[in-house]
């Protein structure tokens, strides 16, 4: 009978340990979730903090327009972003 509980002691052990090892995962995933979502925020509220910042265009995109406009020459870009 000793022996009959000690293997069963053991396979409960052995359940346990796979269990806590399950946890141990979607533990991990959960704090890299968290942790994204407070970079998010913090973005957001650096984004929130200068609104001005957000609506001017990136220097890059300013050149690509302009040689764009050069290229094509700007009535043919009005037409291009109106159809």
């Amino acid at each position: 009978m000793p022996e009959e509980r000690k293997a069963a002691a053991q396979v409960r052990a052995e359940e346990l340990h796979i269990q806590a090892a399950r946890i141990a995962v979607r533990l991990a995933d959960a704090e890299a979730v968290w942790e994204r979502r407070v970079i998010d925020r913090e973005e957001l509220v650096q984004a929130l903090a200068a609104p001005d910042r957000a609506t001017v265009p990136p220097a890059g995109a300013r050149a690509v327009s302009a040689v764009v406009e050069e290229v094509l020459g700007a009535g043919a870009v009005m037409e291009r972003i109106r159809a």
